[in-house]
């Protein structure tokens, strides 16, 4: 799953966050590649989903790379940081919907793979 663990919360792909509907939370939420499948999902957005991957991890914090997808293949990435100690980005990701997955993320990466 691209966020590690199975998520549920709020749904951010639209303008207003709701809470996600229980019947899509891990078909479309957690797998991502929505389009077509969640009424949620925005038609104009480029990306079809989002993946997130460790690039380096110190006891302070995790770099991680922002990848998004279309058709199943990059569309463009960019580099965040995380702090771990502030449990926080350090790094804008332009919008609410990759700043909580980015978080979610990073979150059970630190609980699946603290030493």
């Amino acid at each position: 799953m691209p966020l590690i663990e199975e998520h549920e919360g709020f749904c951010r792909a639209g303008a207003t966050p709701i809470n996600a509907p229980a019947e899509l939370q891990f078909q479309c939420c957690n797998q991502g590649n929505s389009r077509g499948i969640c009424p949620h999902f925005p038609a104009t957005d480029a990306r079809g989903s989002l993946r997130y991957t460790v690039t380096a991890r110190s006891s302070t914090d995790i770099t991680l790379v922002i990848i998004e997808e279309s058709e199943y293949a990059p569309l463009r990435w960019r580099e965040a940081r995380y702090s771990i100690p502030q449990e926080r980005l350090e790094t804008e990701t332009g919008d609410l919907c990759t700043h909580a997955q980015a978080m979610a993320f990073c979150g059970s990466f630190l609980r699946r793979f603290s030493s």
